[in-house]
């Protein structure tokens, strides 16, 4: 407890108040980066899934024309 009170002494208001705002900086400049990463993964999760869309039209449009590496070879020995 002596140490606090100690402590207390030495310490002055205006360094507490320098304190109390750098770190209040830093975090609104982290709040404004992580909101920005988020937007950033936000679109990049909607272009995943439009992307995987598009490969699964394309799979399927390929498969319907029958001229492809994707057909299988054991369905072609079947149907001779």
């Amino acid at each position: 407890m002596e140490s606090f009170v100690e402590l207390l002494k030495e310490v002055n208001i205006v360094q507490i108040f320098i304190l109390l705002s750098a770190g209040w900086m830093a975090y609104s400049r982290l709040d404004k980066k992580i909101e920005k990463i988020e937007n950033r993964m936000t679109i990049l999760e909607h272009d995943m899934h439009k992307l995987q869309y598009d490969m699964i039209e394309v799979k399927t449009i390929l498969r319907m024309k029958e001229c492809c590496m994707i057909n299988d070879d054991r369905q072609n020995k079947k149907a001779e």
